[in-house]
């Protein structure tokens, strides 16, 4: 839901207020929904500019993510958010790298591709070359 209205404060409250119980991730056993979870509050953490926030919660469910077996549609969003970051803080190698990763995990690279050239923060880090 909130890929599909970045801007919209009433949706940062509401997803923030609904997760706003979720537990900090240690001590909770990793489950896909705890690290989906974690991904759409880093998500909206990013969002409303709250990078230190958002680091936490996207790198909690960014470890999560392997062992917990996490969805390949899934882990593309949580990897975009990731590249966001990364280039938000400056670190534009790690960006770079992270946009690579999330296009190993489509199955629609096209797609993806074309997607990732209409981010207003990672199109310039977006590979020329078609997968």
């Amino acid at each position: 839901m909130i890929e599909h209205h970045p801007d919209e404060p009433f949706v940062h409250e509401a997803l923030l207020e609904a997760l706003s119980e979720l537990s900090t991730p240690e001590g909770l056993a990793p489950t896909p929904s705890l690290a989906e979870l974690l991904a759409a509050r880093g998500r909206v953490w990013l969002d409303v500019d709250e990078l230190e926030r958002a680091r936490r919660e996207l790198g909690a469910a960014d470890r999560m993510a392997d062992a917990v077996g996490l969805d390949d549609p899934i882990r593309f969003r949580l990897t975009i958010a990731l590249a966001e970051l990364a280039a938000r803080s400056g670190e534009r190698g790690q960006a770079r790298a992270l946009v690579d990763r999330a296009l190993g995990l489509t199955r629609t690279p096209e797609l993806a591709l074309e997607r990732l050239r209409r981010h207003p923060r990672l199109a310039e880090l977006v590979p020329a070359r078609t997968p």
